[in-house]
């Protein structure tokens, strides 16, 4: 993810991404993909809190992308 680009877009890139490697037979835990979306939302400084806010304090296990 790069700083100009919408959370909401890459967000929705992912799960395009989640979606054609489920369509060829793999299997990716929600947990994996929230997981995957924080570490990169983290990169950019304005988020980074926050990510790392919900990945210390949220059950990353109960959670999913929506």
């Amino acid at each position: 993810m790069n700083g100009g680009e919408l959370v909401n877009n890459y967000i929705t890139k992912v799960q395009d991404l989640v979606n054609q490697m489920k369509s060829l037979g793999e299997d990716i835990p929600e947990q994996r993909i929230v997981e995957k979306i924080l570490r990169s939302v983290r990169e950019i400084k304005k988020f980074e809190m926050v990510a790392t806010s919900i990945k210390v304090s949220k059950d990353l296990t109960a959670m999913k992308v929506d």
